[in-house]
């Protein structure tokens, strides 16, 4: 029987990393499903979409400061802030990628 992960605490350990690395703008959460991913769009403030597929978040560990330390050594904000706005950088198992909105 196959397992799954859940990775609730994941999706809200990177989305308290997200708040407090970039505090001057909300943060809106939102699943695709059709995708399987889970992103983070900043308002109020002019950075690029963020979002991470499941199967990766399945890779990260489950508690808050293990998910903090993955989001450093991943460079997730520089990613973030090289990505132009009007794309998302997306974060996969195969790698990191760039696409349109």
């Amino acid at each position: 029987m196959a397992h799954t992960v859940d990775v609730h605490n994941r999706i809200e350990g990177i989305a308290r990393y997200l708040g407090s690395t970039f505090p001057t703008g909300s943060i809106d959460r939102y699943e695709d499903e059709s995708r399987g991913i889970v992103g983070f769009r900043f308002i109020g403030a002019p950075h690029a979409d963020v979002e991470f597929e499941r199967g990766w978040l399945a890779t990260l560990p489950s508690d808050e400061g293990g998910v903090a330390q993955e989001m450093h050594l991943h460079h997730v904000c520089a990613e973030i802030n090289e990505t132009p706005l009007g794309e998302r950088v997306v974060f996969a198992e195969q790698g990191v990628r760039r696409e349109p909105r």
